[in-house]
């Protein structure tokens, strides 16, 4: 009966796209939202991208610049940029989102959506990052190492300038969005950590744990970038260069350890085992919502090729706690350095690209 229905709403939405009367309304896109949920709970899309994209990309195409009046606009825009985030970072289609499609303003105090304007730079940026030597046909580049070389080094500059723009957007933050440190009195598996991290809501813990998933892909396409620069021939780079690069990518090594201890840290929180105090909860407030959301950060941590033993742990076994309600984490949990993206232990690119619902 199910399947039936979600036939049919498929149908329905199929039919709503193709006008732009009701494909620039909430109600179509919350519709596509619903359909991704059902899949994803009854596993019916086994991968990490979403099928539903192409319908994503088309409704906010044809909904750029529309403002986010309220909070559900806010969600929603929200909720449909992570899913094409995530399929730009594990198919490498970096340029799947155009940013004229955000709002034509955005409020001061609307804080996440600050930071989706920031993680398009990055995907930009990864872009630029990701990028090997160009080649012919026969196999030699088509650039020589001197113009690789400066074009590298460009890229570096655009990371510094987005660090620049993040620590303001930092800076910006009001107290209730900054994470409090609360001592790890719990007997969680996380023992190596002397503090867990809690925030003003489970949601709030949750977006930033998206938010630091999306650091870390940053973070390790920086790391490449450095690296290609250090394998040039010694006479191209000089020796002040060479050190300053190498401090680079040290730093951006120990931001994505930290970054990755601080999503795990949270995980008590986000998925209701303890309270904002840190004391254990003796009734878990886990919710089916939360879950959803910690899906991407938990696969970046589980795959990570930074990762310690306790975060591949700590984050399989997440997964497969939020999998008896979800099918698509047992998915994730259950295929480890099978899914690619900067900084992954897998270096091989797995076709994820699946049958969209749109064509």
């Amino acid at each position: 009966m199910a399947r039936t229905v979600r036939s049919c709403a498929l149908h329905t939405v199929r039919a709503a796209i193709q006008s732009y009367e009701s494909a620039a309304t909430d109600e179509t896109l919350v519709a596509i939202m619903l359909l991704s949920l059902f899949d994803d709970i009854d596993g019916n899309r086994p991968s990490i991208v979403n099928p539903h994209i192409q319908g994503i990309r088309h409704i906010l195409r044809l909904r750029a610049s529309k403002p986010l009046r309220s909070e559900r606009d806010r969600s929603l825009f929200a909720w449909a940029f992570t899913q094409i985030h995530i399929y730009a970072f594990t198919t490498a289609e970096y340029r799947c989102f155009d940013p004229n499609w955000f709002p034509a303003s955005i409020e001061e105090d609307d804080y996440g959506s600050h930071f989706t304007l920031l993680a398009s730079k990055i995907s930009y940026f990864c872009e630029l990052a990701q990028k090997a030597t160009p080649q012919n046909s026969d196999g030699l580049p088509i650039i020589d190492a001197a113009t690789r070389r400066d074009s590298d080094l460009s890229t570096i500059l655009k990371a510094i300038n987005i660090q620049l723009e993040l620590d303001s957007w930092t800076k910006s933050l009001p107290s209730d969005w900054i994470a409090r440190e609360v001592p790890n009195i719990t007997d969680h598996c996380i023992r190596e950590f002397n503090f867990l991290t809690t925030y003003a809501s489970q949601n709030l813990a949750c977006a930033w744990a998206l938010f630091h998933s999306t650091l870390i892909i940053f973070y390790s396409s920086l790391i490449t970038c450095c690296h290609r620069i250090l394998s040039c021939d010694l006479a191209l780079v000089s020796e002040e260069e060479r050190s300053r690069v190498e401090t680079t990518a040290t730093m951006a090594e120990s931001n994505i350890k930290n970054l990755l201890s601080r999503i795990c840290k949270s995980l008590p929180f986000a998925t209701g085992d303890i309270d904002r105090n840190g004391v254990k909860l003796t009734c878990l407030k886990y919710k089916p919502g939360c879950g959803y959301l910690l899906l991407w950060p938990l696969t970046i941590v589980a795959n990570c090729r930074y990762s310690t033993t306790s975060h591949i742990a700590l984050s399989t076994m997440t997964l497969l706690r939020i999998g008896s309600a979800m099918k698509l984490a047992n998915w994730i949990s259950q295929r480890p350095n099978t899914i690619c993206f900067p900084g992954s232990r897998s270096t091989f690119q797995v076709s994820l690209k699946p049958t969209s619902y749109y064509l």
